[in-house]
């Protein structure tokens, strides 16, 4: 099976709003069950933990509530690139999308969501994924901060000329119910992909 089949048939299958929407939880639920086989004693938790992740993920995209998604700045750490590279990079990076979340019983966010924006590379790039966090509130205010991770599936044209491929990072969040300030971080993989970079946006409760 050539990796363009491969692809689809894994993200895509069933070409429903649903499964478009899913495709990364269905990734995170594969990779869990692949290695809960190759480790028995951890597998029960691992692919519980998932199998629960993936049917937050579903009622979020029922019945969760709308949030706006809008970025609109990208930091390139100064000491990962030279002075030449940081000039020829796009810190602007703003773009809009959606996202459906839900709470669990524990408070818990898991939410699915939608966005494309402007890349460090001035090219469009889009991500579409699955996320969970967990928040404490920030004294006797409204203010909460919570961190956690997203699992998605992103499109760009300098990896794979727009080909969907996996991944996954971790996030932090600070703001209230309605409106939050989010950041992850994207660590260096490879002279392809340099990162080292912070990706801000925002979500805003419609």
């Amino acid at each position: 099976m050539n990796i363009f089949r491969w692809t689809r048939v894994l993200f895509f299958k069933g070409h429903s709003r649903a499964g478009f929407f899913l495709a990364p939880a269905r990734v995170a639920l594969w990779l869990a069950v692949g290695f809960a086989k190759a480790s028995a004693s951890e597998g029960s938790f691992i692919t519980d933990v998932i199998q629960q992740n993936w049917t937050y993920a579903k009622k979020a995209l029922k019945s969760g509530r709308t949030d706006l998604v809008l970025s609109g700045y990208t930091y390139h750490e100064p000491w990962s690139y030279s002075a030449a590279q940081l000039k020829h990079l796009n810190s602007e990076s703003w773009g809009v999308g959606f996202s459906r979340g839900i709470a669990d019983d524990s408070g818990n966010q898991h939410g699915v969501y939608l966005i494309g924006f402007k890349d460090s590379h001035f090219h469009p790039e889009f991500q579409w994924g699955y996320r969970w966090m967990h928040g404490w509130q920030i004294l006797d205010t409204p203010a909460r901060i919570e961190v956690g991770y997203s699992v998605f599936l992103f499109s760009r044209k300098d990896i794979g000329r727009y080909l969907p491929l996996p991944g996954a990072l971790p996030m932090v969040s600070l703001g209230t119910q309605s409106t939050k300030l989010n950041v992850t971080w994207i660590p260096r993989i490879s002279d392809t992909i340099q990162g080292n970079t912070l990706f801000f946006f925002l979500t805003q409760a419609l």
